[in-house]
């Protein structure tokens, strides 16, 4: 009996110890699964320096590394105010006679050298009106210059609809002032766009060619 029980004693005492060999061992394999996981991330993050530094000074701010080892960027957009410039307007110093006498005797390739010059360029002008109608999103007042040698001379004006009601009121033969950019030309006709009507001082008025 006595012989059975010291069996029985040693065997538990040995299956106790290897229960407790395994576990010293699982222990040892997880402290260094974690040491190899900290020198994973601790490389990462010698990697990851230079690259966010570098980011940084192009206009990226870096972040953290998270705990997967990734480098977390976040983007920095530079917006930039919008402003509404308006275009210097550059005004050609000519009557409307001028396009009649300068184009009259030249084909249309000599016009194609030179048109250049002039197209969206800026006309103020004096024009008796002729005609006035909408369309689409358009006021238009066709008209004449008031120079009457060179009355046959049509002059198409081009407004924004929103000033219909300061023009619809002119009767035909109305004298005006307008600036308008040019938007095309011949001998015969001439367009004008973004035209506005303009109230000129006399002093003004006078200065400028009929």
């Amino acid at each position: 009996m006595l012989i059975l029980v010291e069996l029985l004693k040693r065997a538990y005492q040995t299956l106790f110890k290897k229960e407790l060999d395994a576990s010293h061992r699982a222990t040892s394999i997880g402290q260094e699964a974690a040491s190899a996981t900290d020198n994973s991330r601790a490389t990462v993050q010698k990697i990851a320096s230079p690259v966010a530094q570098k980011a940084t000074t192009s206009g990226i701010q870096a972040g953290a590394i998270n705990n997967d080892g990734v480098l977390i960027v976040n983007q920095i957009v530079d917006k930039q105010e919008e402003r509404s410039v308006t275009p210097a307007r550059i005004f050609i110093d000519k009557p409307i006679g001028f396009f009649h006498t300068e184009f009259e005797k030249k084909t249309e390739y000599e016009k194609k050298q030179i048109e250049h010059i002039y197209l969206g360029k800026w006309i103020r002008h004096q024009f008796i009106l002729t005609n006035f109608y909408t369309y689409m999103d358009e006021a238009v007042v066709m008209s004449k210059p008031t120079d009457e040698k060179f009355q046959f001379q049509v002059v198409i004006l081009r407004f924004d609809l929103s000033w219909e009601h300061r023009l619809n009121h002119l009767p035909i033969g109305d004298k005006f002032w307008a600036i308008g950019k040019l938007k095309r030309f011949g001998p015969y006709e001439i367009e004008l766009t973004d035209c506005e009507r303009i109230e000129l001082p006399p002093s003004e008025a006078i200065a400028l060619p009929p």
